[in-house]
């Protein structure tokens, strides 16, 4: 299972570089308002394989998901855990 963190240690490993920001949210949503930075990964579209080949390999940065609410970041973790 893939660890939670607090909005402080995501803030720390994005400034030191060692996290990705993934914005799960749909196109619309993420055209309309951005953390700066984050990658557009629409849950809707999820692609195992294109987060795999883009994340997965050896000393890239950790993946950090995001969303609005919360509610799709943990549908996205639960999909990049099956395709581990």
């Amino acid at each position: 299972m893939m660890p939670s963190i607090t909005a402080v240690e995501a803030k720390a490993r994005l400034a030191s570089g060692t996290a990705v920001l993934v914005d799960v949210r749909e196109p619309s949503e993420h055209a309309r308002e951005r953390i700066q930075g984050a990658v557009s990964m629409p849950l809707s579209c999820f692609d195992a394989e294109a987060l795999r080949s883009t994340f997965g390999v050896k000393g890239a940065p950790a993946v950090i998901f995001h969303c609005r609410s919360g509610q799709r970041t943990p549908r996205m973790r639960r999909g990049s855990e099956a395709a581990a």
